[in-house]
């Protein structure tokens, strides 16, 4: 899509049911946020349009809002939770406010941009009787919004499992390879007692006053509830915890909820827009779950009022995994050394070894981002150096995986990352199931929540360095140096790099030890068999369509007299035994084409 103007929409088949979802790709600091902004504001003065436009964060929406402003947009608000104004410039209640701007809209006396954040727009997309009012708005969504496809982990243990399990019943049947999954519902005869406590919970916890809430019940617990009381199945799983020295039994309580993605697309209007800038689409729940909707049309395109933006990163560099085998983890960087690392022997744990390889590599001036619970265990020369002045260029900046929209560290030409952000095994486990509910090909949510939770990750935290600007052939000589995680990262990381820019070096990279158990290592056989298999019947599937083809064009030829048939069995490279076989084998086919 071109956003030359927003008559420019497809404008061919669509019925009332069909919806069209496009998503604006570039790699990041390529322009895409500032490009369109520039297009919303021209729009806004020649032929305004009601738009909503959704920043990920709070900050973000205020920057976007005013760079729109900078563009010279006109008639634009911003509305978040921590900046409610009203249209006479009021403070006021966000959902009151946001409600305003919407039936403003609707009948037509507001035709501006509404500037707020992904969780506000799920908000009103989600909300009874606000929901309708976004068929009224062409909508902008800067950024994968994760939270309208979350996978809902909750852990609980024999004494709180009550919490939850006092409004569900446990199904007898197995799911999936073990015996410790299951599905929990709603009870069928809920006491009327049991029923009024689960309508407040809800109803309690979705107020703005955090004082009428029980505490007790996280926002993923209550996440559960709702899916229980709509209706919902909720995989189950009980086990003992083998690493937990009393053996307490893990309750878990897992799902793959995206009733917010739906209720957006859904409630979208048909001659409206749904744009969504995103880096990488495709390795995102919202994408892989959009994409597979049979109503939703996805177009992709990197084009913007005709302007070509960059798709994948110019500069050089050399990517160093510290891992060349093996996958990096939570568990993993809190083992020794010596228990974790092939050929190794020294007894400090990982994470404070993985500082140390870092160290040795860069030694000063460089860009850190790690866990939060690596805090306690850095090395006290790495916390000096990252409490030098910022102007001194052996500063470390150390930061969080959440670095999305800081653009303040462009002059690092090093960056380290050393966090794990892998989904657990039983979340894997959970994943396949609804991967399987869901009629997806095998692999799609585990894949996308890998890519989405940890290489898209380490992607975003080296994207803030130098390589987001544009590329300066001037500085050829500059050559990027990135330690990453572990191999997974690493060609995750290399394919944002046109061909040849970047180097793999693993060099001084470490292997794991094999430490699986008997179980875990016939489950990875298993899937190993079953891949196999899969590609024997994707190749035994790809040699078919080509005999089909093969004897197809021959009778074809033959019908319109191109040559005698043993000039046309030469040139296709076949033999007379061989065309006959294939004739035999794709009668049916043929005769339904009319070759026979």
């Amino acid at each position: 899509m071109d956003f030359k103007t927003y008559d420019e929409l497809e404008k061919h088949q669509l019925t009332l049911a069909e919806k069209i979802m496009y998503f604006l790709i570039g790699r990041c600091g390529s322009g895409k946020t500032q490009t369109v902004l520039r297009s919303l504001a021209k729009t806004s003065v020649e032929q305004p349009r009601f738009t909503v436009w959704a920043a990920k964060g709070i900050e973000l929406a205020d920057q976007t809002f005013r760079d729109f402003q900078k563009y010279k947009g006109e008639n634009g608000i911003c509305l978040h939770s921590k900046n409610c104004k009203s249209f006479d410039g009021t403070d006021g209640k966000l959902v009151d406010e946001v409600r305003t701007v919407l039936q403003k809209a609707k009948h037509g006396l507001f035709d501006g941009v509404l500037f707020t954040t992904h969780s506000t727009l799920i908000n009103i997309a989600t909300t009874y009787n606000m929901e309708d009012y976004l068929k009224h708005a062409d909508i902008f969504i800067d950024e994968i919004p994760k939270q309208a496809v979350e996978a809902v982990s909750v852990i609980q243990y024999d004494e709180t499992v009550d919490n939850i399990l006092q409004f569900c019943e446990v199904s007898k049947d197995k799911l999936g390879t073990s015996d410790s999954y299951q599905y929990v519902k709603l009870k069928e005869n809920l006491s009327e007692e049991l029923s009024h406590k689960l309508f407040m919970l809800i109803e309690n916890h979705s107020l703005a006053d955090k004082h009428v809430r029980d505490k007790t019940f996280t926002k993923d617990m209550i996440t559960i509830l709702k899916l229980l009381r709509d209706g919902k199945e909720i995989t189950y799983y009980c086990n003992a915890n083998k690493d937990d020295p009393e053996k307490k039994t893990v309750h878990k309580f897992q799902a793959v909820v995206r009733s917010a993605m739906d209720a957006i697309i859904d409630n979208v209007g048909s001659d409206k827009t749904l744009a969504v800038l995103a880096a990488n689409w495709k390795s995102s729940l919202f994408g892989q779950l959009a994409n597979h909707r049979p109503d939703v049309t996805v177009k992709e395109s990197s084009t913007v009022r005709g302007m070509s933006l960059e798709v994948k990163y110019k500069q050089r560099c050399r990517i160093k995994p510290i891992l060349k085998d093996g996958h990096w983890s939570l568990a993993l960087k809190d083992k020794r050394v010596c228990d974790g690392l092939a050929y190794q022997t020294d007894e400090e744990l990982i994470r404070v070894f993985a500082q140390r390889f870092i160290m040795d590599q860069f030694k000063d001036g460089f860009l850190l981002c790690k866990n939060e619970d690596d805090d306690k265990h850095l090395l006290p020369h790495l916390v000096a150096l990252s409490n030098l002045d910022d102007k001194d260029p052996r500063k470390v900046d150390i930061k969080s995986s959440e670095l999305h929209g800081l653009n303040n560290l462009s002059h690092h030409t090093k960056v380290a990352i050393m966090f794990a952000l892998n989904p657990s095994g039983d979340q894997v486990q959970t994943l396949n199931i609804a991967n399987d509910e869901m009629g997806l090909p095998k692999g799609t949510l585990r894949n996308a929540v890998l890519t989405e939770r940890f290489k898209e990750a380490v992607h975003q935290c080296i994207a803030r360095c130098g390589i987001r600007l544009s590329f300066d052939p001037t500085k050829e000589d500059i050559e990027y140096q990135f330690i990453v995680p572990d191999m997974r990262s690493a060609e995750y990381l290399a394919e944002w790099f046109e061909d040849g820019r970047a180097i793999i070096d693993t060099s001084l990279s470490y292997s794991t030890k094999r430490t699986e158990s008997v179980d875990a290592t016939a489950a990875r056989n298993a899937q190993i068999r079953e891949e196999k298999e899969l590609k024997k019947m994707e190749k035994q599937t790809k040699a078919r369509n080509l005999r089909l083809a093969t004897v197809q064009a021959i009778l074809t030829d033959m019908k319109a007299n191109v040559a005698p048939v043993k000039d046309l069995l030469l040139k296709y490279g076949i033999t007379r035994p061989t065309y006959d076989r294939y004739r035999k084998e794709f009668k049916t086919q043929l005769q339904e084409l009319g070759l026979l």
